[in-house]
């Protein structure tokens, strides 16, 4: 779990493992933040852990500029570029549990589906169009997809509903093993296409590879 830490081999063993060694990094951290949530709550770290990776993140994109390509996966998105993705992902945690009993004010709710949309939106606007440091970008993906669990945790709502739908949640279930297995699978079957394919209709058999590729992950 710490191939990460080397842009040559972070993408050696299998090319999306490298968010293994973060997650591996994450969970070695996560003992450290909820003692600091316990003891000044969960605010309180949540922002600093946003400043925080937000100097982080700034001071590297000021310093590296276009070399930061080259160490995306080791510097970006190492465990101090992405630690608030985990922060919020607590947040969201703890303010689900605290509003399950008594169930969430419509309040709650609706600044929950502003933040999301808001967040998502800007965040997808940005990516799309380049006009924002992917450390503001980064943020905003941390905070649309923590308020969107607050929001989907609600049962009375359309999300909720939306994202219980029974086959959404049969795709859930396997999704991990997708994410294990599909790009060795999907490399070994393009280069077997293209031996044997022109351009034009590789593309459509490698559309149809991914049907058989689906399954061995679902088998998984």
């Amino acid at each position: 779990f710490i191939h990460n830490l080397s842009p040559d081999h972070v993408s050696t063993i299998n090319g999306s493992y490298w968010s293994l060694g973060l997650e591996f990094q994450l969970y070695m951290l996560f003992p450290l933040l909820f003692e600091a949530a316990r003891r000044w709550g969960v605010v309180p770290v949540i922002l600093f852990v946003l400043i925080a990776e937000l100097s982080f993140r700034l001071w590297m994109e000021n310093s590296l500029g276009q070399g930061l390509a080259t160490y995306d996966f080791v510097l970006p998105k190492s465990v101090f570029g992405r630690w608030l993705d985990f922060a919020c992902g607590m947040g969201a945690a703890v303010f689900v549990a605290a509003r399950r009993a008594d169930g969430m004010s419509s309040t709650c709710r609706w600044a929950a589906a502003i933040v999301t949309v808001t967040a998502l939106s800007s965040a997808f606007g940005m990516t799309y169009h380049g006009s924002a440091s992917f450390a503001i970008i980064d943020v905003l993906w941390s905070f649309g997809f923590a308020a969107l669990a607050c929001w989907a945790a609600c049962e009375t709502t359309l999300i909720h509903k939306a994202l219980s739908w029974r086959r959404l949640t049969a795709i859930g279930v396997m999704s991990y093993s997708l994410y294990l297995v599909h790009q060795p699978l999907m490399e070994a079957s393009c280069a077997w296409i293209r031996r044997f394919f022109r351009p034009g209709s590789a593309f459509v058999v490698a559309l149809g590879a991914s049907g058989p590729i689906i399954l061995i992950a679902a088998v998984f």
